[in-house]
């Protein structure tokens, strides 16, 4: 009798260990991922939007699964990572701060940043001296100078920008280096 009884409470103990335990990835989401979660949230990105219906999170021993249900098709088991869990985890609370803040009020000071416009239509030179002009104008016609240079040379993209703005701080320089 002690056997039997010994047998039974192993046999228990070894069917509540194998369980399926469900686990909940966020209590705004909960543990089961419909396709409106899965799209707010950016959940499970492998899966197209439009053919997913719901997932199912459980753990069983160790590992963690995921049966996915897709519209018209049989319910597949997925392994997913404790990692990748704890990433889906922050990206919902980060993207649920970000959703309640929407729905506060702006309080930023439109009458300051028109005030700003307005004064740099009126003075579209914003305040500048003789002399910062003068060096603007020299600045942008060495610019100039040196990206048609670039272009005749044959240079394009980041070459040409490397080009102009080394050949621009060569030439600064070139006559003040005395040996």
């Amino acid at each position: 009798m002690r056997k039997v009884t010994l047998v039974a409470l192993i046999a228990i103990l070894m069917s509540s260990v194998n369980a399926q335990k469900l686990v909940q990835l966020h209590p705004m989401v909960g543990d089961t991922i419909d396709a409106t979660e899965k799209m707010v949230f950016y959940l499970f990105p492998e899966i197209t939007d439009s053919i997913f219906e719901q997932g199912i999170i459980y753990r069983q021993n160790s590992d963690y699964n995921v049966n996915i249900k897709l519209v018209g098709q049989e319910t597949y088991k997925v392994g997913i990572d404790s990692t990748v869990l704890n990433e889906y985890q922050q990206n919902i609370e980060k993207l649920a701060m970000y959703y309640s803040n929407l729905a506060e009020p702006d309080t930023t000071n439109l009458s300051d940043l028109n005030s700003v416009r307005l004064s740099a239509k009126l003075n579209p030179e914003f305040n500048l001296t003789a002399e910062q002009r003068k060096k603007l104008v020299k600045d942008s016609r060495r610019y100039w100078r040196k990206k048609d240079k670039a272009e005749d040379i044959g240079l394009w993209g980041v070459d040409k920008e490397n080009y102009i703005k080394s050949s621009s701080h060569t030439n600064i320089f070139k006559g003040k280096v005395r040996f």
